[in-house]
């Protein structure tokens, strides 16, 4: 069953395939990742959130960031 939420995007011109795959919790966007078939531009970003929702920390690959 679907959660209406989007999950990926990818386009494949031929040559080179490229995707974003997304992930959430409930309604918070929990992570995006990216790839490339290259592999030159492969990664991911993850999201943390607080008791209230707000955006406590987030991740880039395993470096965690806040703000």
């Amino acid at each position: 069953m679907g959660t209406g939420q989007l999950q990926s995007i990818s386009r494949d011109d031929g040559t080179t395939v490229r995707s974003l795959q997304f992930t959430c919790d409930g309604p918070l966007p929990a992570s995006t990742t990216w790839a490339h078939a290259s592999e030159v531009a492969n990664g991911s970003v993850s999201y943390g959130y607080d008791a209230h929702f707000r955006l406590d920390h987030s991740a880039m690959g395993s470096r965690l960031t806040t703000d």
